[in-house]
């Protein structure tokens, strides 16, 4: 009973196409599954479970492997399972692949197996270091394998720095082509590749341009300095090649000796300071200075003028008498064409510097026991004022108990025919009165030349006009706000 159960049990497969993908190196289970398979020993005695490649060639029959690819071989952790195990996939192993059972008619499961290959770049084909000169093309080439096919992206970074950040630059496609390059072009280039099978790969191509010297000086083109002093010249070379540098004088090329040493500063890749450094500058060696630098790709150069500076004298002459007050005067003439003259008028011109000085210094007389007023020997310029005025400036030195009024004072005094104005200097004053003196006295210098050709009149005593008041009100002003 049990032989006529299993005859009339037919096994089953199922026979719809099932697909799996797998990374190239992988490996792959190709599933096979025998349904109502019935008893063991009849199925065994009666069918076959075989494994056809995609070249239609026989893998294995039953537990067997018929090929001679080791990779290959059929698994059964059931006794109703017929898996094709492939270990370290391959590109050409891609195809479909066949679990055949010899039943009337025969039936057959398809497993699809689609291998994917991740992308690649063949270094042999792609581009490495390219050197070029300023103008020439530029041509990078990326080389890639992968399936699918890989997409290549190309990206620009600085070669200088340690930063990460890239600069996407160009279109896609295993090449890029940089026209008409320059300086700025001296970069390493990197094509990234990617086709969504991990890992993505990347090469970098280093662009390597030549070009001529750029001299810079580092200081103006014209420099003076003292004889006997150092004197240091620098310049910035930019070359590719850094070949040919050094310093020349009146046409004549410096070495290195006691006098001139020629040293080179922050040097960098096709970038250096080139100084030269002069020791105990003498009258003969003062002229113009070239720095020059040159290569195959041309020259440069660039000059300077190093002239000698000669130190002004200055007499400086201090004034230490026992004068305390300093009396400015200016006489001025009676004008000739008023009415009522009785003098001729005396036409001379002012004199505005002269200074008369009063040496005998004041007595010094205790005011009381605790509070003493002394007189200090200074001399304040006296300040010009309008003319016909008369100033008088006094300082003096208090000594007393009191604080708020110890310390230096000082009195002027204007006086016009007819009117005084007295006003007291505090200490904290002082140093602006005399600086507005010295103001003052520049500003009359430069006026002296229209003095002289107009002669001021003043008026008569007992007479007053239009004229005389004006000007008394511009002057008392004037001196307000010295």
């Amino acid at each position: 009973s049990v032989t006529m159960t299993a005859a009339n049990m037919h096994p089953k497969l199922n026979t719809t196409t099932e697909h799996l993908t797998v990374v190239e190196g992988g490996t792959a289970t190709l599933p096979c599954t025998v349904q109502s398979m019935g008893d063991q020993v009849v199925f065994e005695s009666e069918y076959q479970v075989i494994w056809i490649s995609p070249k239609k060639t026989m893998i294995s029959m039953g537990d067997r492997r018929l090929m001679d690819d080791l990779r290959m071989s059929v698994e059964r952790p059931y006794i109703s399972v017929w898996n094709l195990l492939i270990r370290n996939i391959r590109h050409n192993d891609t195809g479909y692949y066949e679990c055949r059972i010899n039943t009337s008619p025969v039936q057959t499961n398809k497993v699809f197996l689609d291998v994917k290959v991740p992308p690649a770049i063949v270094s042999q084909m792609s581009s490495d270091t390219i050197v070029l000169a300023v103008g020439q093309t530029a041509t990078l080439v990326c080389n890639v394998t992968g399936i699918p096919q890989p997409n290549v992206t190309w990206y620009k970074r600085n070669h200088k720095g340690t930063s990460n950040i890239k600069e996407k630059i160009g279109s896609e496609g295993e090449v890029l082509i940089i026209h008409n390059v320059s300086r700025n072009c001296d970069d390493i280039y990197e094509c990234y590749v990617d086709n969504g099978v991990p890992p993505a790969v990347s090469k970098a191509i280093r662009v390597v341009v030549k070009y001529a010297p750029e001299v810079h000086l580092q200081h103006p083109k014209r420099l003076g300095q003292y004889s006997g002093k150092e004197t240091v010249l620098d310049c910035l070379i930019q070359a590719n090649p850094l070949s040919i540098t050094g310093w020349l004088v009146n046409g004549q090329i410096i070495t290195k000796s006691d006098k001139y040493d020629i040293e080179i500063l922050n040097e960098v890749e096709n970038r250096l300071n080139l100084a030269l450094r002069i020791r105990d500058i003498s009258p003969s060696e003062f002229g113009t200075y070239e720095c020059f630098a040159s290569n195959f790709l041309g020259e440069d150069k660039e000059e300077m003028f190093l002239f000698e500076l000669t130190s002004t004298s200055t007499t400086t002459t201090t004034s230490s008498t026992a004068a305390t007050d300093t009396t400015v005067s200016r006489k001025q003439p009676p004008h000739n064409n008023r009415p009522g003259d009785q003098k001729s008028a005396e036409h001379s011109r002012p004199n505005y510097n002269s200074i008369d000085r009063q040496d005998n210094p004041p007595n010094v007389t205790p005011a009381n026991s605790k509070s003493i007023e002394r007189t200090k020997t200074s001399t304040t310029p006296a300040t010009f004022t309008t003319p016909g005025f008369v100033q008088t400036t006094t300082i003096f030195r208090k000594r007393t108990p009191d604080k708020a009024t110890r310390g230096h004072h000082a009195k002027t005094t204007v006086k016009r025919p007819g009117k005084t104005i007295c006003r007291p200097i505090s200490k904290c004053q002082l140093g602006r009165t005399r600086s507005t003196l010295r103001r003052t006295r520049l500003t009359l210098r430069r006026t002296r030349p229209t003095l002289r050709r107009t002669t001021p009149t003043l008026p008569l005593r007992g007479k007053k006009d239009q004229t005389s008041s004006s000007m008394s009100s511009q002057g008392s002003k004037q001196l307000y706000y010295m």
